[in-house]
């Protein structure tokens, strides 16, 4: 049955007019509830996935074979359509599941989980630095993320080495602290900083006889 409000207005308001529904069924309409399982963390890389909730009846705990729906509060993070989640990006998100109830049953309560998506996480591998002539000029460095995005790299003495992109220049005899360093980017977090100490020997030196 519809219920319509209606207000004609006056030389101030414009008329106004709203209609409720009003739902008459042969007997009283049972209780649902939903059981909405917790959602693991995600990455910013994983795949899609399927939500897992359901409509249970309040008597006796069986299916009541209605859809549930969803709702993602934040799309920057996921969008849902259907019961099938996609990652967006970095964040957290609250998915809210819900059921508007039919001529046998109540609307149940809404139910919410909080997902979580991180950053994947790097590492670099940057090996020990051999030991290095001063007549040798300069040395290329080895290095790489897991990620594949690039590393820098700073020397902590620049009296002995200076670094550009990858290439040491060896300036006098002694050593530096090498620091190869990944900050990341939408997708994969920033890296531990790696450090390898480079020794620089003045081979320019005539030994004495």
């Amino acid at each position: 049955v519809e219920f319509t409000a209606k207000q004609a207005g006056d030389g101030n308001w414009w008329p106004a007019e709203t209609t409720q529904v009003l739902n008459i069924t042969n007997a009283p309409r049972k209780d649902q509830y939903i059981a909405f399982a917790a959602i693991p963390d995600k990455t910013v890389l994983d795949a899609n996935f399927e939500l897992n909730a359901t409509s249970l009846r309040s008597d006796n705990n069986q299916s009541t074979d209605l859809n549930v729906s969803f709702v993602s509060t934040n799309t920057a993070v996921a969008t849902v359509a259907g019961k099938t989640i996609t990652i967006k990006g970095q964040g957290i998100t609250t998915i809210r599941a819900s059921q508007d109830g039919d001529d046998d049953f109540n609307p149940a309560q809404f139910v919410e989980r909080e997902l979580q998506v991180t950053k994947v996480p790097q590492t670099i591998n940057f090996a020990a630095i051999p030991n290095q002539g001063l007549t040798a000029g300069t040395y290329s460095l080895e290095a790489n993320a897991t990620s594949g995005l690039g590393l820098t790299f700073v020397s902590g003495t620049e009296a002995v080495a200076t670094i550009a992109g990858n290439v040491v220049t060896l300036v006098s005899g002694g050593t530096s602290e090498i620091t190869a360093s990944q900050g990341g980017n939408a997708v994969y977090a920033a890296a531990s900083d790696v450090t390898q100490t480079l020794t620089v020997q003045d081979d320019t030196v005539q030994p004495q006889t």
